[in-house]
């Protein structure tokens, strides 16, 4: 067909967009996901967009639900599980969502550094015809490709949060005392005690995120162990760890 040069142009959505879902394609042109959390704010022409962290969470709860596995298999934890953090959500929407969301935007950004090289994934969303086809618009195709970015890294979040069935001990009730839902908060701020690096949380045969994430559970044989204090393994861990640094200082003679 002879007609001379052709200039191909998308049209995307051409009705006015939410974007406190995403903003606008415009600002995230050389921003890498883990920018979009923690917060990030932005103002152009008048217009105010604010990512809302509860949404995007709430988008992704019941899929990375899905990837958790139950080591000591209690059923009913896996519906339960998705409604203890929806509540968790809802109740302490600040902390718990900036807690979450720090701690997501920690692994997703050590994802981005673990990359060999320069990893532009706006500009591979654009090239892949595909994703756009099937989501609709390049839009929706960017807002997708956040969503594929966050889950299995949430997913991992929820199975370390939730052993021992410890998610219900974020949650305050006649069994529950304020106190002890204040120091699950302040467990779970500290990166020093809560450690969950990226490079930790790869398949050993992809070296990509797992597709089945295990929740463990502490109880002997097939017994479903149910924790009555936050992160009572980790301070267990702790515990035993102080007590042979002990043993081995007073056997060599050395001050702690």
């Amino acid at each position: 067909f002879c007609g001379g040069d052709w200039n191909t142009v998308h049209i995307d959505d051409i009705r006015s967009l939410d974007y406190t879902e995403l903003p606008p394609i415009s600002y995230l042109i050389g921003k890498q996901i883990y920018d979009l959390f923690g917060g990030y704010q932005m103002e152009t022409d008048s217009d105010y967009f604010q990512i809302c962290e509860e949404r995007k969470l709430r988008e992704c709860i019941q899929p990375a639900a899905s990837l958790l596995e139950d080591c000591n298999g209690s059923e009913d934890r896996i519906i339960t599980r998705i409604q203890d953090i929806l509540l968790l959500i809802e109740r302490n929407h600040c902390e718990f969502v900036n807690l979450l969301c720090e701690r997501l935007r920690d692994l997703l950004q050590e994802q981005h550094d673990s990359y060999e090289t320069e990893y532009d994934w706006l500009h591979q969303t654009a090239n892949c015809g595909g994703d756009i086809q099937s989501s609709g618009t390049f839009h929706k195709a960017v807002n997708l490709k956040i969503n594929k970015a966050i889950t299995p890294l949430l997913a991992e979040l929820l199975a370390l949060l939730d052993r021992n069935g410890n998610l219900e001990l974020a949650l305050s009730n006649e069994a529950v005392p304020t106190c002890l839902v204040d120091l699950w908060h302040e467990i779970f701020r500290d990166p020093l005690l809560l450690v969950l690096k990226y490079k930790d949380i790869l398949s050993p045969t992809t070296m990509c995120p797992r597709v089945r994430v295990p929740v463990l559970n502490d109880g002997a044989g097939s017994r479903y162990f149910k924790a009555h204090f936050p992160f009572s393994w980790l301070i267990n861990q702790i515990s035993s760890q102080l007590l042979v640094e002990k043993k081995r200082n007073t056997f060599t003679g050395s001050n702690p």
